[in-house]
């Protein structure tokens, strides 16, 4: 992800400087989509929240001797990252939180009922 570099009053709140809240944008060779829990696409919109999903050449083929895990990182031919975020219109993403921690909560909640 590349990001943007602009000096700032440490003052300042993050609704100053809406860009330098956010991730940055896919890099070159990288295919990064977001997606909802069924795996479709997303809109560029700055506010639908899904998965991050990428496909580079560089990325891990899988888990060390893990072939379960292995299987499910790379579900649909495409790396789910576990972290959730949206992209704004002009491709800048900005990541909200992580999909296995909002499991975790879940399953917490309904375990205590």
């Amino acid at each position: 992800m590349a990001k943007p570099y602009r000096l700032i009053s440490r003052s300042k709140s993050a609704h100053a400087y809406p860009l330098l809240t956010k991730t940055g944008f896919p890099l070159p060779l990288v295919e990064l989509d977001i997606v909802d829990l069924a795996g479709a696409k997303l809109p560029r919109d700055g506010t639908s929240v899904g998965e991050i999903v990428v496909r580079a050449p560089w990325c891990t083929q899988g888990y060390v001797k893990d072939p379960e895990r292995s299987e499910a990182l790379w579900k649909d031919g495409r790396l789910h990252t576990g972290d959730l975020a949206h992209q704004d219109p002009e491709g800048y993403i900005h990541i909200t939180d992580r999909k296995k921690l909002i499991r975790n909560q879940v399953n917490s909640v309904n375990e205590s009922r």
